[in-house]
């Protein structure tokens, strides 16, 4: 199963933030378009129980846009398929 970008973008739509997602791209760095520190943390604790991944905490720092995330959790996800 692999994740899309629209499901990650789906998470983000979910965070109190007053950031537009039209805003948003693929590429998008979150703290560019405004998306906190806080926020990213509590989006990838939403994808750590939405998807059963656990990510290290010295992968958060890697993880600030929405093509990152996809490409990190397909990888992990590929790993234990």
């Amino acid at each position: 199963m692999a994740i899309s970008s629209e499901e990650i973008l789906s998470l983000v739509k979910g965070l109190n933030t007053t950031v537009s997602i039209e805003e948003i791209d693929e590429q998008s760095n979150f703290s560019d378009i405004g998306i906190d520190s806080l926020e990213l943390f509590t989006l990838l604790l939403g994808i750590e129980e939405k998807y059963g991944i656990k990510i290290p905490e010295e992968k958060i720092a890697e993880l600030n846009s929405i093509a990152r995330i996809k490409q990190y959790l397909n990888g992990e996800l590929c790993q234990t398929a």
